[in-house]
């Protein structure tokens, strides 16, 4: 089905969006989508919902801002800019945090995320993402706990109750520093409630 004719029929943006954030997207389809004055403000919006607003701007920059209503080009201007900074500063507290724990002989690796944009489309300002997920062996939680609180992270779940809690179910504590992206330390893939078939 091409770019034009999803734009006429129900779920119009969606099905437009989903054309405009493909691997390969039909780039002359889209561009006649957006000549017969497809609803790109609703676009836009579910891109913002479901966190894909880069790839939307590499095929709207791809199509030449065709028909881009200047108040939506600020608006996703707006939002790299504020993307490029998030991505800098991730970048820059990944590189910390890892340092430390090397130093500190935890192994550590980072995934979903800025990880999860690296592997995939080799650019950490590809996908939106707020905060660095951190896996560590369960051994070694206590350890990289007090790395993070060195560098001045503190846990969200202070209360004692809570963190036990945490540690039997979500299997993650999370850290913040202000200023700073969310650290979330993981000791496995998932919560204890969700199925994954992969072991930490």
């Amino acid at each position: 089905m091409s770019a034009s004719t999803q734009a006429d029929g129900p779920g119009a943006a969606l099905g437009l969006l989903c054309g405009m954030i493909a691997p390969r997207p039909d780039l002359p389809g889209l561009a006649a989508a957006l000549r017969e004055g497809a609803d790109l403000g609703s676009v836009v919006d579910l891109a913002a919902d479901h966190g894909v607003r880069p790839l939307l701007i590499r095929t709207l920059s791809a199509v030449g801002w065709e028909r881009v209503p200047a108040e939506l080009r600020e608006r996703l201007d707006t939002f790299r800019r504020d993307q490029l900074v998030h991505v800098l500063a991730t970048s820059e507290a990944l590189g910390e945090l890892t340092g430390r724990l090397a130093a500190r002989g935890v192994d550590a690796v980072a995934f979903k995320g800025a990880a999860l944009s690296a592997a995939l489309y080799r650019d950490l300002a590809a996908r939106e993402f707020n905060d660095i997920d951190i896996l560590v062996p369960v051994d070694r939680v206590e350890a990289a706990s007090q790395v993070l609180t060195s560098l001045g992270y503190r846990i969200s779940e202070e209360d004692e109750e809570v963190r036990r809690a945490f540690l039997a179910h979500q299997r993650q504590f999370t850290f913040t520093r202000p200023g700073t992206p969310t650290i979330d330390l993981h000791w496995d893939f998932t919560a204890e409630h969700v199925p994954f078939p992969l072991s930490a």
